[in-house]
């Protein structure tokens, strides 16, 4: 058994998404080794950094929080759909989503992968730049039996409907059925088999809207 490790860095100053709503990455030492004979940080950011977990609470008012999603949900099979053509341009729709029914139907976690991360992980240009689903797209997928539905690229959303002020509408689609959504996963390009074992569990952050995660593929040799 081998392990793929499928998360972004999560660092003092990295890369994020340009909405005022996401506050930056900070790591602060409060104790030293040099003063106090050890090493302690004072950590912040916000709940959606990094590679990441929505709740429905995220996007749904009274939607459930993290800590209350059950911890199934987080581990086990995933479906690997690969959609590489997919860019800002041309967005995941529900026609080419209508060729893996058969998957859909059968699968809980399902894993949409574009390749966007593999090329633009690290660039400002990632968050808004990249693909996105449809409108169509998220309705069809909320017809599904999902409880996670994971992704290579940072948005359901296109990036001029991620702005304060308003919902943004896949987001409420989707978790509006009770998933999950994973964000920013990376080295999907590692997995050849169309399923794998997911792991990707979060701090049990009562009352958070989502949180970073460790997100990890199990393969067997």
């Amino acid at each position: 058994m081998r392990f793929i490790d499928l998360t972004a860095e999560l660092a003092h100053g990295m890369v994020r998404h340009p909405a005022p709503h996401l506050p930056p990455v900070e790591m602060t030492p409060v104790a030293t080794h040099a003063k106090d004979k050890r090493l302690v940080h004072r950590v912040s950011f916000g709940t959606h950094v990094s590679t990441h977990l929505d709740a429905p609470s995220h996007g749904i008012e009274g939607g459930a929080s993290i800590d209350q999603i059950a911890i199934e949900v987080f581990c086990g099979t995933a479906a690997l759909i690969r959609f590489e053509a997919a860019t800002k341009e041309n967005p995941i729709d529900a026609p080419q989503l209508e060729a893996s029914r058969d998957v859909l139907e059968r699968s809980r976690r399902v894993v949409l992968e574009t390749g966007w991360a593999r090329k633009q992980w690290g660039s400002s240009e990632y968050f808004t730049q990249g693909p996105f689903l449809t409108r169509e797209a998220s309705q069809y997928l909320a017809g599904f039996d999902l409880a996670l539905l994971g992704m290579d690229f940072p948005n359901v959303d296109c990036d001029g409907e991620t702005r304060p002020g308003i919902q943004a509408p896949n987001h409420g689609i989707l978790l509006g059925t009770g998933l999950v959504l994973l964000e920013n996963l990376l080295n999907l390009e590692q997995i050849e088999a169309s399923e794998f074992q997911l792991i990707a569990l979060p701090l049990k952050l009562i009352g958070g809207d989502g949180c970073p995660c460790r997100a990890v593929a199990q393969i067997p040799d």
